[in-house]
């Protein structure tokens, strides 16, 4: 027999706020329970906010109810359930198909009668608008602060957040604190210590740790990333930067401008000095896929006893022991790659054709792009006179609210219509050709360009062309974009107005063109290079 279910929700984690709000909505819904007859409810706390849908004890009340092991709530209001439209749309879709028959809330109950369902879902609209207002307000207000240059957040290390009244606090200077920050700072303008060594200071000798920030959370050291985020952050010499912005702030600095720019200037000098790890870079890295368990192939270098050095591919799952993918031999892939290559390169001669033609329709389309903005702008001001003729019409009396309403809505989505096609006219109609312009130059003596490029060129290269490659056994094969794909099939005939037409679509979509190879929503046919020599594996 489905059960009763009690649920209770605040929407923070800390003691000291909402601390009765569990309590009294559990003592209202078992005191509601014991009026309605309901017997041995469940009971699901959560101490979360229902602004983004992920709530743990919501998904297991939910569970239940769909299994049919529940089939009445009892809450204290509608938006103790959700805050957002999707567990919204959840909560009501179970009063619809019955498996949910009733939600009791102190205001009323809720079942799947159609003016039930209409009142919840005005009720559950509004609690999503009231967390959209609450969070607007709340960004209102701390740019505000900003601007008076006021910090909202928790205090970096050297100052600590002091309440003055009940909904006002500043930033006061951590005297026990500060003076290690500065000397942080004299020490790394110097230019005589690494980050390694800061740290170790700061830990070992200082033994500076980062304020508990709430009750429940541990004390821990001074990190790297911490040291260096110090050093990094204007907020110490007086300014506050909030996702970009810079604001002059209201605290006390604790060091110069002149010390900060110093010490970034310390830290570059350093960071130009330092030795640079070495770094194997391979031609397919990123490239060659395993069709057998789909996961990339890394590369690696072996020398052999002669002192030649090889260069072979093996797929990451076979290396734990879960692909039988065979190694697969760089100098192979490039030996009939270079065929697939000389298919698709274009010549000067032809390159200059192209360039021609696309010029060409980079110059029709713009034309179009001008006639519909045109269009859309004369279609726009009629809308707007329109709209002035409807207000003064309903000012006049000549027509009444409910009529002016209807036609308001009309004219604003057409006004809305036409100011979206004015903004978006040709928004990525010169990247689009800049991107086609771009592959044609990769094009050009793409087979010659790759014999003489080095590892990395080549690399860069294949990603330009838009090729990828699978491996299947001993067998590789090259599959093609479709702008790739649309040359490589281009035949003998030079149709480089059909060509273009084709390949330019594909510049539309937004891609740029050095993510093509391994995003391909559409993929041109394979074309099979050749088995590896399996005498060439080590």
């Amino acid at each position: 027999m489905p059960r009763t279910v009690i649920y209770a929700r605040k929407s923070t984690e800390s003691d000291d706020r909402q601390a009765a709000s569990i309590e009294s909505q559990l003592h209202w819904a078992m005191k509601r329970c014991v009026e309605l007859g309901l017997r041995d409810p469940l009971v699901f706390t959560e101490s979360q906010s229902a602004k983004i849908p992920g709530r743990p004890e919501f998904a297991r009340m939910v569970a239940l109810i769909e299994k049919g092991e529940v089939d009445t709530v009892v809450c204290w209001k509608a938006d103790r359930l959700s805050r957002n439209a999707r567990d919204g749309g959840t909560v009501l879709w179970l009063l619809e198909s019955k498996k949910l028959t009733q939600i009791i809330t102190s205001d009323r109950p809720y079942t799947a009668e159609p003016d039930a369902e209409l009142m919840l879902t005005i009720e559950l609209g509004m609690s999503v608008k009231y967390s959209q207002d609450l969070a607007k307000n709340i960004r209102r207000g701390i740019e505000a602060k900003l601007r008076r240059g006021e910090w909202s957040f928790f205090a970096p290390l050297g100052y600590k957040n002091v309440r003055l009244t009940a909904d006002r606090a500043t930033l006061a200077v951590d005297e026990e604190i500060a003076p290690y920050i500065r000397r942080l700072f004299e020490l790394a303008g110097s230019g005589a210590y690494s980050l390694s060594d800061l740290v170790r200071l700061t830990h070992d000798k200082w033994r500076l740790r980062i304020p508990r920030r709430r009750p429940n959370s541990t004390q821990r050291g001074i990190s790297h990333t911490t040291v260096d985020h110090i050093l990094h952050n204007p907020f110490y010499y007086g300014k506050l930067v909030v996702k970009g912005e810079i604001y002059q702030g209201a605290h006390t600095p604790l060091i110069s401008k002149e010390t900060f720019d110093l010490v970034q200037l310390a830290m570059r000098r350093r960071r130009k000095t330092a030795p640079r790890p070495k770094r194997n870079l391979f031609t397919l890295s990123g490239l060659l896929w395993c069709a057998l368990c789909g996961r990339r192939l890394t590369g690696y270098r072996k020398r052999k006893k002669s002192g030649q050095e090889y260069v072979y591919y093996v797929c990451t799952n076979r290396i734990r022991g879960k692909c039988s993918q065979p190694l697969v031999h760089e100098s192979r892939v490039f030996c009939d790659l270079s065929r697939d290559l000389f298919r698709i390169a274009v010549r000067a001669e032809e390159r200059e054709e192209a360039a021609l033609v696309l010029a060409a329709m980079r110059e029709r389309e713009t034309e179009a792009i001008a006639q519909a903005t045109t269009r859309a702008e004369t279609a726009l001001r009629d809308v707007e006179a329109r709209q002035k003729r409807l207000l003064d019409l309903l000012i006049d009396g000549v027509i009444p609210r409910d009529d002016y309403d209807v036609k308001r809505r009309e004219l604003e989505a057409k006004r809305a219509e036409e100011a979206l096609t004015i903004a978006t006219a040709g928004l990525a109609h010169g990247e689009k050709f800049d991107r086609a312009a771009a592959f044609l130059k990769a094009l050009t003596d793409a087979d010659k360009t790759f014999e003489r490029a080095t590892a990395e060129e080549r690399h860069v290269l294949l990603r330009q062309l838009g090729l990828d490659f699978r491996a299947k056994g001993e067998k590789i094969v090259v599959e093609a974009a479709k702008h790739a794909s649309a040359v490589m099939d281009r035949g003998v005939s030079q149709d480089w107005w059909r060509l273009w037409t084709d390949i330019i679509p594909f510049f539309g979509t937004g891609q740029a063109i050095e993510q093509a190879a391994g995003q391909f929503t559409e993929r041109g046919p394979g074309h099979p290079v050749s088995d590896t020599d399996p005498s060439m594996q080590p």
